[in-house]
């Protein structure tokens, strides 16, 4: 049997706990139009405002083609819109449309409500411990740790 240190626990669970989030999620989410990532760039949005494909990206550290890739998709389903960047002329500002406000926050509260039915399962110290945790590790990850 396989001995692994703290820290590959630590991985293994996150893959572990990574895999589970994407697959209730899906199930929360199975009767909306949208991926997971058309999820994330419209939460960016609602939570940062109007944003720039390269700004969404580095947030996300992903490449600005996978953004550019969702952007273009949620911009056909009428999520977002592309506007004038009044700072930078080749690279536009994604901003949310009014469905795609609705959408975001109608997620946000199936999620919300999941979430409570499963918030008094770990203390709140937990979790704040385990956000830290998270965070040294990827700012490891990026050497910055």
């Amino acid at each position: 049997m396989l001995k692994m240190t703290p820290l590959e626990e630590l991985i293994d669970e996150l893959r572990l706990s990574l895999h589970r989030v994407t697959r209730v999620s899906e199930e929360l989410h199975a009767d909306e139009p949208i991926s997971i990532g058309m999820r994330a760039v419209l939460e960016y949005l609602l939570r940062n405002s109007s944003a720039t494909v390269p700004t969404i990206a580095r947030s996300r550290d992903v490449s600005r083609q996978l953004i550019q890739t969702l952007v273009n998709e949620l911009v056909e389903q009428r999520m977002v819109t592309l506007v004038e960047n009044p700072a930078h002329r080749r690279s536009p500002l994604v901003s949310l449309t009014t469905s795609g406000e609705r959408m975001i926050q109608r997620m946000r509260r199936r999620e919300s409500e999941f979430l409570e039915s499963i918030q008094s399962t770990i203390p709140e110290t937990r979790v704040v411990s385990a956000t830290r945790t998270l965070r040294a590790l990827r700012a490891a990850f990026k050497g910055e740790g």
